[in-house]
């Protein structure tokens, strides 16, 4: 049996890990001018959100690969290049969005993208807009 790892915890290392893939945290924590431990509490925010995505797919579905690899630290990635680009977080709205977006690939992946689909629009607080957008998505 394969041990099963999910925890809010880990997706929140991995949230952590993929913001600072390719950036440097001081020059991060710089643009973000708002302190460094301000900018890993609105990161890990999406912790639980993803660990929620996580354990109600690894309940249905076998991944095409690791979620937290391709979902949680593609994520904090994403973020990262938003805060770096931008100097602030992206809104809640977009973050959920783009969880959504990189979860729907994942499980298209594994030929699950309609169920992914279905499910984060169960489980996400996602608006009319962005699940037209969702449904829209041409790999699902």
């Amino acid at each position: 049996m394969v041990p099963y790892y999910n925890s809010v915890a880990v997706q929140a290392s991995f949230l952590t890990a993929g913001m600072l893939v390719g950036i440097q945290p001081d020059a991060l924590y710089q643009r973000w001018a708002q302190g460094a431990l301000e900018l890993h509490d609105t990161l890990c925010r999406y912790a639980e959100p993803l660990y929620r995505v996580n354990a109600a797919l690894s309940a249905r579905y076998a991944f095409p690969g690791v979620f937290e690899y391709e979902v949680s630290e593609a994520l904090g990635a994403w973020f990262g290049c938003m805060v770096e680009a931008e100097g602030e977080a992206p809104s809640a709205d977009r973050v959920l969005q783009q969880l959504a977006e990189l979860t729907i690939r994942f499980m298209a992946g594994g030929g699950y993208g309609q169920h992914a689909l279905a499910l984060v629009s169960e489980l996400l607080p996602l608006s009319g807009d962005c699940l037209d957008q969702l449904a829209a998505m041409p790999y699902h």
